[in-house]
């Protein structure tokens, strides 16, 4: 499921990165036009309170249980690159798991000991937020490693950034 995921593919999972420059990255990328952008673009993070990791476990009394799965895992090479964790939704019926929908609201969960805290950022600021992590060689090239990613990456950097300076 993770490769699936990695690829385009849908699934029940749902991806994270220990990094918060590739989660900037993710919710900064779309340089397309800027007619309809959103006022700001929001930032997730969850760990624990001990450690800075993704291996939470949660659940509802009588609902769905989230539990992470990663990082070590044998799969596309982007999971790498991109620092990816995942968690999965499921519910127990009798002996069985079945995929369950995420909670509308975390809060409804009983999530100690994992902190979740949503960061919220003025679109505004993408400009300054691609320029920064580019000097930290946080681009589409380094995060997916295709041909398409490296011209998406120098795209960004001659037409988007250069462009206004």
């Amino acid at each position: 499921m993770v490769y699936l995921r990695q690829n385009g593919f849908p699934s029940p999972l749902l991806d994270w990165t220990r990094s918060p420059y590739i989660a900037a990255y993710f919710a900064f990328r779309d340089v397309g036009t800027h007619a309809g952008h959103p006022e700001y673009v929001a930032i997730y993070s969850c760990g624990t309170v001990e450690h800075d990791d993704i291996e939470c476990e949660f659940s509802d009394v009588d609902g769905p249980s989230v539990q992470s799965i990663g990082p070590c895992l044998a799969t596309d090479k982007k999971h790498h690159l991109q620092q990816c964790e995942y968690t999965l939704c499921a519910r127990r019926e009798r002996d069985d798991y079945h995929f369950a929908e995420y909670p509308d609201e975390i809060s409804r969960l009983d999530t100690r000991p994992c902190v979740f805290e949503k960061h919220i950022i003025p679109f505004g600021e993408q400009e300054e937020v691609l320029r920064r992590l580019q000097l930290m060689n946080i681009t589409a090239f380094s995060l997916f490693g295709t041909e398409a990613a490296l011209m998406e990456s120098l795209a960004v950097r001659e037409l988007f950034l250069r462009g206004r300076d």
